[in-house]
């Protein structure tokens, strides 16, 4: 009789311990967006950086997905043009690693920046003295 109770507590115990792992992988990782750095880039611009995005149009973008580190960290390379309506051009480039922005360079060519908000004058200056 002892040795049924001890083979079906164990039997209990390993159902139960198995139902918590499935459980717990079944659950679906937070913080993980569906969105790609195509997605994010223009957001950026717009709400960190202060970019008014609707005085350009986007031309030539490019768009490569690449995996380093075994295939644990997704890289995405992302870029494009922004054009204004005097026909100057801002080159935008990015990279994101799983999702996070790793570096963005903006260099305006043969356009202008055109802000949102404007920053205040000379804060670039003001802040290399700080």
């Amino acid at each position: 009789m002892m040795k049924n109770l001890k083979i079906f507590g164990t039997f209990m115990i390993s159902l139960l311990v198995f139902s918590l792992v499935m459980s717990v992988c079944s659950v679906p990782v937070v913080g993980v967006s569906d969105f790609s750095a195509k997605d994010k880039l223009p957001a950026l611009l717009s709400d960190v950086i202060g970019l008014d995005l609707s005085k350009y149009s986007i031309t030539e973008e490019r768009y490569k997905p690449r995996y380093e580190y075994g295939g644990a960290v997704e890289v995405e390379y992302c870029g494009f043009t922004l054009v204004d309506s005097e026909g100057g051009e801002v080159s935008v480039m990015s990279e994101f690693y799983n999702g996070f922005p790793e570096w963005v360079l903006i260099s305006p060519s043969t356009g202008s920046l055109y802000y949102a908000i404007n920053p205040p004058k000379d804060s670039v200056e003001k802040m290399k003295y700080s």
